[in-house]
Order: structure tokens, then sequence, then C-alpha cells
């Protein structure tokens, strides 16, 4: 078990979980400011 090998797929994926969480919380604030405005 080598870190340096282990050490990019770590990184990589915890770059698309990264993406994936600001993706997931942009689309949230999308969806809340639509709501909000949605109900004046």
């Amino acid at each position: 078990m080598l870190p340096a090998k282990s050490e990019p797929w770590y990184w990589r994926d915890l770059s698309a979980w990264i993406k994936r969480a600001f993706r997931l919380a942009l689309i949230f604030a999308c969806v809340s400011a639509y709501m909000s405005f949605g109900m004046y």
C-alpha cells in the first residue's frame, strides 16, 4: 500500500464530491429563491 499511489484517486473523489455538493447547494438556493418569490 503506497500513500502516493492512493492519494490521487482520493483527491479526485473529494473534488468530485465538492463539485456535486456545490451544484446541489446552488440548485437548492435557486429553488428556494424561486419558491420565496413565488409566494409574493
